[in-house]
């Protein structure tokens, strides 16, 4: 195994906790200074390109990060919360989820004057609110129980039905061969 990969890693952990510290510290989300030290150490600075060293495991190892975001979010969920906002929960994940992707995708088209099929795309990508975001802000903003029930549990069941979308997006932009450029385009950011 080569040693430059275990050290990108240890840097990456250890950057990790200090981030974790800063953020309980300060008592700010700590996704926020993961974030912007990841885009310091990464891209500003080029101390790791994990692309580079994790070669053909890199995107199993993204979907694996994803696979236990999502399923630690579920994790979080309580069925008797569900009992008390599942017709609202019910209401934001189906016409709320619908109506946020058209407008998406209207803005898309109409605004930035992207193709259809790339302004779906777009779209399906943005209607995620991810429970990564969600979470930390909730318990931030120290918000009521009800309220903050309806965000967590939206932001948990549209992570999957986001990323769902935005994958049948690029498989139709792939198959079809429309707005083919301004995917890729996205894609390779």
């Amino acid at each position: 195994m080569d040693h430059t990969f275990i050290y990108e890693i240890s840097f990456i952990v250890a950057i990790g906790i200090a981030g974790q510290w800063l953020a309980w510290r300060f008592r700010l989300p700590a996704i926020v200074l993961w974030m912007a030290l990841g885009w310091v150490f990464g891209q500003k600075l080029g101390y790791f390109n994990l692309d580079k060293s994790l070669g053909d495991l890199f995107h199993p190892m993204i979907e694996l990060a994803s696979a236990i975001i999502l399923f630690e979010g579920g994790l979080s969920l309580k069925y008797k919360e569900f009992q008390k906002v599942g017709t609202g929960i019910r209401r934001l994940v189906t016409s709320g989820l619908v109506l946020h992707l058209v407008l998406l995708t209207c803005a898309g088209y109409f605004i930035a004057g992207w193709s259809v099929e790339f302004s779906l795309l777009v779209g399906a990508i943005l209607i995620v609110t991810g429970p990564t975001v969600i979470t930390p802000i909730i318990r931030q903003i120290r918000m009521k129980s009800s309220p903050a029930a309806y965000l967590k549990w939206e932001g948990i069941i549209n992570d999957p039905i986001g990323a769902l979308m935005a994958v049948l997006m690029v498989s139709y932009i792939s198959v079809s061969g429309e707005g083919g450029a301004e995917a890729e385009t996205l894609l390779n950011l």
